[in-house]
């Protein structure tokens, strides 16, 4: 059975003020899909008696399961690829130039999901930069979702995860295949810091970071809240730091204090000279 308009708009409502995420009509049956087993788990006849339940407060932790079902997932190891060919072609290449003195790199993987793309660019670092290694290489990835930050940092995927997006090369070095799971070695676990995060709460204070990957985060979010976060991030990002966002994603249109940098399959963006002072 459908969900009522109302139950609907609850969700809607406080999937916005938990996430900045925005559920739009179209999506009504996406919902229902996915609190369809929230709803059997929690031995209920329906999405609609959930919904009532989370919207009474009866139930201690059940509006986090709602709220985490609801999450987008969509993501894979080395999404989209050619920003990660950017990162082994161009962008590392121009980091190790202008960073020798520090020898440091701090990187930002926001709204990392369940880790893959923190580990896909830890992958580009370890086998294609190793000899930076020996600098102080910082990244931190961050989520809101407690589930996926778990997985992340277990460091577990399935067969279909790994081979998505793995070449078999980085497969055979970064993976250790225990049965039907694979487990990112622990080299590599070294590399990546897992940290809870909320974009649309009032952000503590990060550290400087040369290269920001906020990919297929706004798109899901409202304009005031794009433009929220991306006024925060001019705070995190370095004056020639590095933000990449996702292929539908665009800085510039919402905020002027960024430039687009067209390269030859794909973007980034940098923060324009009048905002970084002289």
């Amino acid at each position: 059975m459908a969900i009522s308009n109302q139950a609907f708009q609850h969700i809607q409502k406080m999937m916005g003020s938990w996430s900045g995420v925005v559920l739009s009509e179209r999506e009504k049956y996406l919902v229902e899909a996915r609190l369809l087993p929230v709803a059997r788990q929690q031995k209920m006849n329906s999405v609609e008696e959930l919904i009532d339940t989370v919207q009474k407060g009866s139930a201690n932790g059940l509006p986090n399961l709602v709220l985490e079902a609801l999450l987008p997932k969509e993501t894979h190891f080395f999404r989209d690829n050619h920003p990660f060919e950017l990162l082994r072609n161009q962008v590392f290449r121009a980091l190790e130039g202008s960073r020798f003195r520090e020898c440091r790199l701090r990187i930002w993987c926001a709204g990392c999901g369940a880790g893959q793309e923190a580990y896909s660019v830890a992958m580009v670092l370890h086998r294609y930069f190793s000899h930076l290694l020996s600098w102080q290489i910082e990244i931190l990835a961050t989520d809101i979702s407690q589930q996926a930050l778990a997985k992340a940092q277990q460091g577990q995927y399935d067969e279909i995860e790994v081979h998505r997006g793995v070449q078999p090369l980085l497969i055979r070095e970064f993976f250790r295949k225990d049965g039907p799971h694979y487990f990112i070695k622990e080299d590599l676990i070294r590399l990546v810091q897992f940290a809870e995060f909320n974009l649309i709460d009032n952000w503590p204070e990060l550290p400087a970071a040369d290269l920001v990957l906020l990919r297929n985060v706004l798109c899901y979010m409202a304009p005031d809240t794009r433009k929220k976060i991306l006024s925060g991030l001019k705070n995190v990002l370095k004056p020639d730091g590095y933000l990449f966002l996702g292929a539908r994603e665009s800085a510039a249109e919402i905020d002027e204090s960024y430039e687009m940098v067209p390269t030859e399959k794909t973007v980034y963006f940098r923060l324009l000279r009048s905002q970084t002072g002289p």
